[in-house]
């Protein structure tokens, strides 16, 4: 007859030869591992997807910028051209890493500038340009006001030619005898000497007919005949050196109607004084 003790007994026997034995393992249901296994392929359906998506993505990235290149061109940062002069700025901008080019646009007077040199540009420094781009530039031609030269004591011939290499203008001419002056010098000059001016402002010269006592005012000969002219002035120490011949209708012939210098022209004496007179006929003039 079994006890209660012989039962309890018996039980932690069990319980001991179970706890020495491995267990084994409970097993998933088919529907189950079905599950687990479709879930892993969207899993894995998925990631190539995303994968995909950033590959197509950045290899249109690319394509967008090789494109864009093409049709815009390596842009460059314009330099500041301002103050050199044309030969130090096409070195500049043909650097390798630049490449660009330059117009002239127009050539002005500039107070900022120095002749030779880039007044303004267009496109302005710092602007992003194609290379190859070209780059207009305006280019002094010098300051706006020049210095009136100095001619005094030079012969006026010599004066206007100063003058005009100046870029000025030579104003009237006035002549007055002068013993202290030689003949054809300039005695004075109006504005003076160091004068800054506008381009092109005229320069007046008075100039010296030499010694007051061999001066003389030029007398008219209008209407003279050139033997008549010749009487005049030889009482003045003058001489007619050349006769030219030309028709005038209504006038008659062999009679003066122009003559070089003008009357009331201060001459010196022995100064020849060339003459035009009427000549109707159609033939030479035969002159004593």
């Amino acid at each position: 007859m079994n006890t209660p003790d012989s039962q309890d007994l018996a039980a932690s026997h069990r319980g001991a030869r179970e706890k020495g034995r491995p267990r084994t393992p409970r097993r998933r249901s088919a529907g189950a591992d079905l599950l687990l296994r479709f879930l892993f392929f969207v899993f894995q359906v998925l990631k190539i997807g995303v994968l995909s998506a950033v590959v197509f993505a950045l290899a249109g990235v690319a394509a967008y910028s090789i494109v864009e290149d093409r049709i815009r061109g390596k842009e460059v940062v314009v330099p500041s051209l301002a103050g050199m002069r044309v030969e130090k700025a096409l070195e500049e901008i043909h650097e390798p890493d630049l490449d660009l080019g330059i117009k002239l646009e127009k050539l002005e007077y500039s107070d900022l500038a120095s002749e030779g040199e880039i007044v303004s540009q267009n496109p302005p420094p710092g602007k992003r340009v194609k290379r190859g781009a070209e780059i207009r530039v305006r280019v002094s031609r010098g300051p706006t006001l020049v210095v009136c030269p100095d001619v005094k004591a030079v012969n006026y011939l010599e004066a206007g030619i100063r003058i005009r290499e100046a870029d000025l203008v030579e104003g009237p001419r006035s002549m007055l005898p002068d013993a202290g002056v030689e003949r054809d010098g300039v005695i004075a000059q109006d504005p003076p000497a160091g004068t800054l001016l506008e381009r092109r402002s005229p320069v007046s010269l008075l100039v010296s007919l030499g010694p007051a006592q061999s001066v003389v005012l030029m007398p008219s000969l209008a209407d003279l005949t050139k033997e008549e002219a010749d009487k005049v002035l030889d009482g003045l120490g003058l001489t007619i050196q050349s006769v030219a011949e030309e028709p005038l209708e209504g006038r008659d012939n062999g009679l003066i109607f122009r003559q070089d210098p003008p009357a009331g022209s201060l001459v010196s004496a022995g100064r020849k004084i060339s003459v035009t007179v009427v000549n109707n006929l159609g033939q030479e003039i035969p002159w004593p």
